[in-house]
Protein backbone atom coordinates (compact mmCIF):
# COMPACT_ATOMS: atom_id res chain seq x y z
CA UNK A 1 0.00 0.00 0.00
CA UNK A 2 1.16 3.54 -0.72
CA UNK A 3 1.76 5.90 2.20
CA UNK A 4 -1.41 7.87 1.44
CA UNK A 5 -3.55 4.71 1.71
CA UNK A 6 -1.86 3.69 4.94
CA UNK A 7 -2.50 7.04 6.52
CA UNK A 8 -6.13 6.89 5.39
CA UNK A 9 -6.44 3.47 7.05
CA UNK A 10 -4.96 4.75 10.30
CA UNK A 11 -7.26 7.76 10.35
CA UNK A 12 -10.41 5.70 9.79
CA UNK A 13 -9.29 3.17 12.40
CA UNK A 14 -8.78 5.96 14.95
CA UNK A 15 -12.27 7.31 14.29
CA UNK A 16 -14.01 3.93 14.61
CA UNK A 17 -11.90 2.89 17.62
CA UNK A 18 -13.42 5.66 19.73
CA UNK A 19 -16.95 4.30 19.24
CA UNK A 20 -18.32 2.38 22.24
CA UNK A 21 -21.76 0.87 21.77
CA UNK A 22 -23.37 -2.52 22.61
CA UNK A 23 -24.11 -3.18 18.93
CA UNK A 24 -20.83 -1.97 17.43
CA UNK A 25 -17.82 -4.31 17.44
CA UNK A 26 -15.04 -2.51 19.31
CA UNK A 27 -11.62 -2.01 17.77
CA UNK A 28 -9.07 -2.99 20.41
CA UNK A 29 -5.94 -2.21 18.40
CA UNK A 30 -4.74 -1.46 14.88
CA UNK A 31 -1.42 -1.19 13.11
CA UNK A 32 0.48 -1.74 9.87
CA UNK A 33 3.16 -4.42 9.61
CA UNK A 34 5.19 -4.94 6.46
CA UNK A 35 2.76 -2.73 4.53
CA UNK A 36 -0.19 -4.89 5.70
CA UNK A 37 -2.88 -3.07 7.73
CA UNK A 38 -4.79 -5.03 10.38
CA UNK A 39 -7.44 -4.52 13.06
CA UNK A 40 -7.87 -6.34 16.38
CA UNK A 41 -11.61 -6.57 17.16
CA UNK A 42 -13.86 -7.90 19.88
CA UNK A 43 -14.60 -11.59 19.34
CA UNK A 44 -17.93 -12.22 17.60
CA UNK A 45 -18.42 -16.01 17.91
CA UNK A 46 -21.36 -16.56 15.58
CA UNK A 47 -20.17 -15.39 12.18
CA UNK A 48 -21.95 -12.89 9.94
CA UNK A 49 -25.63 -12.21 9.45
CA UNK A 50 -25.30 -13.52 5.88
CA UNK A 51 -23.86 -16.81 7.14
CA UNK A 52 -26.76 -17.24 9.53
CA UNK A 53 -29.35 -16.31 6.91
CA UNK A 54 -28.18 -17.20 3.37
CA UNK A 55 -29.79 -15.46 0.39
CA UNK A 56 -33.45 -16.35 -0.19
CA UNK A 57 -33.85 -17.58 3.39
CA UNK A 58 -37.24 -16.78 4.92
CA UNK A 59 -36.72 -15.07 8.29
CA UNK A 60 -39.50 -14.59 10.84
CA UNK A 61 -40.67 -10.95 11.13
CA UNK A 62 -39.95 -10.90 14.88
CA UNK A 63 -36.31 -11.85 14.25
CA UNK A 64 -35.98 -9.28 11.44
CA UNK A 65 -37.36 -6.61 13.77
CA UNK A 66 -34.84 -7.50 16.48
CA UNK A 67 -32.01 -7.08 13.96
CA UNK A 68 -33.39 -3.77 12.68
CA UNK A 69 -33.66 -2.32 16.18
CA UNK A 70 -30.04 -3.17 16.96
CA UNK A 71 -28.72 -1.87 13.62
CA UNK A 72 -30.77 1.33 13.82
CA UNK A 73 -29.63 1.99 17.38
CA UNK A 74 -25.98 1.50 16.42
CA UNK A 75 -26.27 3.67 13.30
CA UNK A 76 -27.94 6.48 15.21
CA UNK A 77 -25.16 6.43 17.77
CA UNK A 78 -22.51 6.47 15.02
CA UNK A 79 -24.26 9.36 13.25
CA UNK A 80 -24.39 11.29 16.52
CA UNK A 81 -20.61 10.78 16.70
CA UNK A 82 -20.25 12.12 13.13
CA UNK A 83 -19.39 8.71 11.69
CA UNK A 84 -21.11 7.52 8.51
CA UNK A 85 -21.18 3.81 7.58
CA UNK A 86 -21.19 3.49 3.79
CA UNK A 87 -21.34 -0.27 3.31
CA UNK A 88 -24.25 -1.66 5.34
CA UNK A 89 -25.01 -5.24 4.33
CA UNK A 90 -25.45 -8.65 6.04
CA UNK A 91 -21.90 -9.68 5.11
CA UNK A 92 -20.58 -6.82 7.26
CA UNK A 93 -22.72 -7.53 10.32
CA UNK A 94 -21.11 -9.80 12.91
CA UNK A 95 -23.18 -11.78 15.38
CA UNK A 96 -22.12 -11.86 19.01
CA UNK A 97 -23.62 -13.75 21.93
CA UNK A 98 -27.28 -13.41 22.96
CA UNK A 99 -28.35 -10.58 25.25
CA UNK A 100 -25.65 -10.50 27.92
CA UNK A 101 -27.81 -8.66 30.46
CA UNK A 102 -29.68 -11.83 31.51
CA UNK A 103 -28.65 -15.26 32.75
CA UNK A 104 -30.76 -18.44 32.66
CA UNK A 105 -30.19 -21.22 35.18
CA UNK A 106 -31.87 -24.57 35.77
CA UNK A 107 -32.17 -26.41 39.05
CA UNK A 108 -33.30 -29.51 40.94
CA UNK A 109 -36.32 -27.46 42.02
CA UNK A 110 -37.73 -28.12 38.49
CA UNK A 111 -37.57 -24.45 37.45
CA UNK A 112 -35.57 -22.28 35.08
CA UNK A 113 -34.91 -18.81 36.43
CA UNK A 114 -33.99 -15.71 34.45
CA UNK A 115 -32.11 -13.07 36.37
CA UNK A 116 -30.18 -9.89 35.77
CA UNK A 117 -26.44 -10.28 35.36
CA UNK A 118 -25.89 -6.82 36.86
CA UNK A 119 -27.44 -7.36 40.28
CA UNK A 120 -28.82 -10.92 40.45
CA UNK A 121 -32.45 -9.82 40.73
CA UNK A 122 -35.14 -12.19 39.43
CA UNK A 123 -36.83 -11.51 36.10
CA UNK A 124 -38.89 -14.62 35.44
CA UNK A 125 -39.32 -18.19 36.67
CA UNK A 126 -40.35 -20.98 34.27
CA UNK A 127 -41.94 -24.02 35.93
CA UNK A 128 -43.01 -26.31 33.09
CA UNK A 129 -40.80 -29.30 34.00
CA UNK A 130 -41.88 -32.09 36.35
CA UNK A 131 -38.34 -33.04 37.41
CA UNK A 132 -34.90 -31.45 37.75
CA UNK A 133 -33.72 -29.17 34.94
CA UNK A 134 -30.31 -30.42 33.78
CA UNK A 135 -29.42 -28.00 30.95
CA UNK A 136 -30.53 -24.70 29.40
CA UNK A 137 -29.59 -22.99 26.12
CA UNK A 138 -30.48 -19.62 24.61
CA UNK A 139 -31.50 -19.38 20.96
CA UNK A 140 -28.89 -17.47 18.91
CA UNK A 141 -31.09 -14.36 18.74
CA UNK A 142 -31.78 -14.43 22.50
CA UNK A 143 -35.54 -14.77 21.99
CA UNK A 144 -36.14 -18.35 23.17
CA UNK A 145 -34.79 -20.79 25.74
CA UNK A 146 -34.59 -24.57 25.45
CA UNK A 147 -34.49 -26.39 28.78
CA UNK A 148 -33.71 -30.09 29.16
CA UNK A 149 -34.80 -32.08 32.17
CA UNK A 150 -34.75 -35.31 34.11
CA UNK A 151 -38.40 -35.59 33.04
CA UNK A 152 -37.08 -36.78 29.62
CA UNK A 153 -38.27 -33.65 27.81
CA UNK A 154 -36.81 -30.57 26.15
CA UNK A 155 -39.14 -27.59 26.45
CA UNK A 156 -38.82 -24.50 24.26
CA UNK A 157 -40.32 -21.27 25.55
CA UNK A 158 -40.25 -17.51 25.09
CA UNK A 159 -37.65 -15.80 27.24
CA UNK A 160 -39.70 -12.61 27.49
CA UNK A 161 -42.94 -14.19 28.70
CA UNK A 162 -42.25 -17.78 29.79
CA UNK A 163 -44.86 -18.99 27.27
CA UNK A 164 -44.31 -22.64 26.30
CA UNK A 165 -44.02 -23.15 22.53
CA UNK A 166 -43.69 -26.93 22.46
CA UNK A 167 -42.27 -29.94 24.26
CA UNK A 168 -39.93 -32.46 22.62
CA UNK A 169 -40.41 -35.97 24.05
CA UNK A 170 -38.21 -38.11 21.80
CA UNK A 171 -35.84 -39.30 24.52
CA UNK A 172 -36.42 -42.30 26.78
CA UNK A 173 -34.30 -41.24 29.77
CA UNK A 174 -32.91 -38.24 31.65
CA UNK A 175 -31.53 -35.39 29.50
CA UNK A 176 -28.14 -33.78 30.18
CA UNK A 177 -27.42 -31.46 27.25
CA UNK A 178 -29.11 -29.21 24.71
CA UNK A 179 -27.70 -26.90 22.02
CA UNK A 180 -29.07 -24.71 19.19
CA UNK A 181 -27.68 -24.60 15.68
CA UNK A 182 -26.28 -21.14 14.89
CA UNK A 183 -29.11 -20.41 12.44
CA UNK A 184 -31.64 -21.12 15.20
CA UNK A 185 -33.50 -23.69 13.12
CA UNK A 186 -32.42 -26.95 14.77
CA UNK A 187 -31.80 -28.23 18.27
CA UNK A 188 -29.61 -31.12 19.42
CA UNK A 189 -30.20 -32.86 22.76
CA UNK A 190 -28.41 -35.72 24.52
CA UNK A 191 -28.97 -37.79 27.61
CA UNK A 192 -28.86 -41.00 29.56
CA UNK A 193 -30.47 -42.99 26.74
CA UNK A 194 -27.03 -42.80 24.96
CA UNK A 195 -28.48 -40.93 21.98
CA UNK A 196 -28.27 -37.45 20.52
CA UNK A 197 -31.56 -36.34 19.01
CA UNK A 198 -31.60 -33.74 16.24
CA UNK A 199 -34.91 -31.94 15.72
CA UNK A 200 -36.61 -28.93 14.15
CA UNK A 201 -37.22 -25.80 16.19
CA UNK A 202 -40.22 -24.84 14.06
CA UNK A 203 -42.39 -27.84 14.90
CA UNK A 204 -40.38 -30.21 17.13
CA UNK A 205 -40.21 -32.90 14.47
CA UNK A 206 -37.33 -35.39 14.75
CA UNK A 207 -34.69 -35.17 12.02
CA UNK A 208 -32.21 -37.78 13.16
CA UNK A 209 -31.16 -39.90 16.13
CA UNK A 210 -27.43 -40.50 16.58
CA UNK A 211 -26.67 -43.75 18.39
CA UNK A 212 -22.89 -44.01 18.22
CA UNK A 213 -22.24 -43.81 21.96
CA UNK A 214 -22.22 -46.76 24.34
CA UNK A 215 -22.95 -44.77 27.50
CA UNK A 216 -24.61 -41.58 28.76
CA UNK A 217 -24.21 -38.43 26.61
CA UNK A 218 -23.27 -35.43 28.74
CA UNK A 219 -22.55 -32.66 26.20
CA UNK A 220 -23.35 -31.61 22.63
CA UNK A 221 -22.01 -28.74 20.50
CA UNK A 222 -22.51 -27.49 16.92
CA UNK A 223 -19.74 -26.53 14.52
CA UNK A 224 -19.84 -22.86 13.40
CA UNK A 225 -21.07 -23.90 9.97
CA UNK A 226 -23.90 -25.97 11.41
CA UNK A 227 -22.87 -29.11 9.52
CA UNK A 228 -21.16 -31.09 12.29
CA UNK A 229 -22.15 -31.99 15.85
CA UNK A 230 -19.69 -33.05 18.54
CA UNK A 231 -21.05 -35.18 21.38
CA UNK A 232 -19.22 -36.18 24.57
CA UNK A 233 -20.06 -39.26 26.59
CA UNK A 234 -19.32 -41.22 29.74
CA UNK A 235 -17.99 -43.86 27.29
CA UNK A 236 -14.81 -41.70 27.29
CA UNK A 237 -15.23 -40.50 23.69
CA UNK A 238 -16.03 -37.30 21.87
CA UNK A 239 -17.62 -38.14 18.54
CA UNK A 240 -18.04 -35.80 15.57
CA UNK A 241 -20.78 -36.55 13.07
CA UNK A 242 -22.64 -34.96 10.20
CA UNK A 243 -25.78 -33.04 11.11
CA UNK A 244 -28.42 -33.75 8.45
Amino acid sequence: MVSEDLEHFREEARIVARLRHPHIVSILDFNVLQDTPFLVLDYAPNGTLRQRHPRNTIVAPAIVLSYLKQVADALQYAHNEKVIHRDIKPENMLIGSPDQTMIASGSNDKTVRLWKASDGSDILSYSGHTDAVRAVAWSPDGTYIASAGADKTVQVWEAATGKLLFTYSGHTDVLNAVAWSLDGKRIASGGNDKTVQLWNFSDGSNLFSYQGHTDVVNAVAWSPGGTIIASASVDKTVQEWQAV
